[in-house]
């Protein structure tokens, strides 16, 4: 072959495996199933500060406890933020004594009505929570602590605000921050007057003083006759592998209302591209339920091999009032199938096969009945190296697919856990 013909065929070649990768998301990233047990935050009790809505929350994981700041109200529209914690990322425990952890701002103050959707990152012994103002006029706050149930304001104004009268961005929310060496990435929100929502970007050297990417903004923006016709609103973003993965809202009608959560992939954090294959990747749920109006704010962390959403759900009519929901997917790592959706005689946990294994192998199991189920993968050590399964299940019989293609080889364990039923087999990877 000529060699300028063979040149020019691999870099077409070269090319189009750059683009796959950057358009071609992972199943992990984009099909999320949701928690059986829906909603997961309770409200307060009534005549408390949350007991008409619990949502707009962000989730932080430092691998034993995972800590959550949440937006609660008394009433439609009128938030304070709380905190909760919990040891799975589903049943919570409010900080009664302290909640809410941070209450409105001074009257006058940019926040003196509204403080909801908070974005916490942990540096060292400091917190620092970028926020949501008033509902009324936007802006985005910020505060720091050394205490994740007791912040106090260094400031009474905002630290980033709308673009004004006739702009893209004229009102602002909803801040998602990350950390990059130096620099300090945002990703917000912003509403025009002719109710469009699309996502913009800043930078800053300390958190406190952001520069608008003018050139570039808004960096996501609604697509005109598609799903997100009218709202293209960042939800969570995360960096790993050299790119950049975006969870945003988006609908075809009223942002407020019938919004579905999509996914989108960036190199750079400002040119960006929509799974236009799979989104809207969750949509609301069934006719009458707590979240078949709107699915929209995801806040997506990485855990270990799993993908892990928090999500704030509302529904119609009398069920038109935000609450939290819960969704996942394990795919990475592991697949997982019905085989029998019939009423098995017992509780049973079957020996993997292959055995020994190389990197992939079957573990079978069957659940007398609906419940929570945790299948966890062990080293000798007895260190956990995988969560296979850690989810609300029917009676039936299961089969799961784990692929142990980032392990070493060796012994491992794994575990079957119900509320009352546990056992443990061995199984070996062999390379």
């Amino acid at each position: 072959m000529n060699r300028s013909i063979y040149n020019l065929f691999a870099l077409i070649f070269t090319l189009a495996v750059f683009l796959f990768s950057q358009t071609a998301p992972l199943s992990a990233q984009t099909n999320f199933d949701k928690y059986a047990g829906n909603p997961i935050l309770p409200l307060g009790n009534p005549g408390e500060w949350d007991d008409t809505e619990a949502g707009y929350v962000h989730v932080l994981y430092d691998g034993s406890m995972y800590q959550m700041w949440y937006s609660g109200s008394p009433q439609q529209y009128t938030y304070r933020i709380g905190y909760a914690t919990s040891s799975d990322g589903l049943n919570w425990t409010k900080d009664t004594l302290n909640n809410p952890v941070l209450g409105l701002g001074a009257p006058g103050a940019f926040d003196d009505t509204d403080v909801w959707m908070p974005w916490v990152l942990q540096e060292a012994d400091t917190l620092k929570m970028w926020y949501m103002g008033n509902l009324g006029t936007g802006g985005i706050g910020y505060i720091t602590s050394t205490d994740p149930a007791a912040w106090t304001r260094q400031r009474t104004t905002p630290v980033l605000t709308g673009g004004g009268s006739g702009a893209w961005d004229n009102f602002i929310f909803g801040p998602v921050v990350l950390h990059n060496d130096s620099l300090y990435q945002m990703w917000y929100s912003g509403r025009s007057q002719n109710n469009l929502w699309q996502t913009g970007y800043a930078t800053s050297p300390d958190g406190v003083n952001w520069t608008k990417d003018t050139l570039n903004n808004p960096v996501l923006a609604v697509s005109a006759g598609e799903w997100d016709a009218t709202a293209a609103s960042v939800g969570s973003v995360i960096f790993e592998a050299g790119l950049y993965h975006m969870w945003y809202d988006g609908t075809i009608g009223d942002p407020f209302s019938g919004v579905e959560i999509g996914y989108a992939t960036s190199p750079d954090g400002v040119t960006w591209t929509k799974d236009t294959l799979n989104n809207p990747i969750m949509t609301g749920g069934a006719p009458g339920s707590w979240d078949d109006d709107n699915n929209s704010f995801p806040r997506v962390i990485k855990d270990g091999s799993r993908y892990r959403m928090w999500y704030t759900g509302r529904g119609s009519g009398s069920n038109g009032f935000d609450r939290l929901g819960y969704a996942e997917d394990s795919s990475a790592v592991v697949g997982i199938k019905m085989l029998d959706a019939i009423q098995p005689e017992h509780i049973n946990l079957k020996q993997n096969y292959p055995n020994p294994f190389n990197p992939t192998t079957t573990i079978e199991f069957t659940l007398l009945q609906i419940g929570f189920v945790t299948l966890k993968v062990y080293n000798i050590l007895g260190q956990e190296v995988a969560t296979l399964l850690e989810t609300q299940k029917p009676a039936g019989q299961y089969s799961v697919n784990f692929n142990a293609s980032e392990l070493t080889s060796g012994i491992y364990y794994y575990t079957l856990t119900t509320d009352d039923f546990k056992e443990t087999r061995k199984m070996v990877l062999l390379r």
